[in-house]
């Protein structure tokens, strides 16, 4: 991606990269109830971005890093120094969840066990049928 993409450029190929379909669902993992905030970006290429806005991203893509994502510089992910420098204690990342966040994340995953519980159940419920309905056949 080129220097001259926009900071919406940017975000929107990264995001992709990360496995995000498109905007809606980018708006939806930064959850936000309406992507408004991010198509403001989009129509106005000079639009800076919020500090929530580059707040939220930070959390949803840990190893983004900003300096690209505003300027275009740089790589497109942090890259970890392999040369750690003395007496220099690094807090984990997880420290920095922050509650709603976490339940967000738990709510999704339990909503997905949800569906596809619900899934097995019909088919369950289309298999027993089936059996029930050959089983009065057989009987007469």
């Amino acid at each position: 991606m080129s220097k001259e993409s926009t900071f919406f450029e940017r975000l929107l190929s990264y995001s992709q990269s990360k496995g995000v379909k498109n905007v809606s669902a980018l708006s939806e993992a930064l959850g936000y109830d309406k992507p408004e905030k991010l198509y403001r970006l989009k129509r106005d290429p000079s639009a800076r971005p919020s500090f929530d806005v580059l707040a939220g991203i930070t959390k949803l893509f840990e190893d983004l890093n900003l300096r690209w994502l505003i300027t275009g510089d740089g790589e497109r992910e942090l890259v970890e120094s392999s040369q750690a420098l003395p007496n220099m204690v690094e807090e984990p990342q997880s420290i920095y969840v922050t509650k709603s966040q976490a339940q967000r994340k738990l709510l999704k995953e339990k909503e997905r066990l949800i569906k596809q519980q619900q899934e097995t159940i019909s088919a369950l419920q289309e298999a027993y049928g089936l059996l029930k309905h050959r089983l009065e056949e057989g009987k007469k």
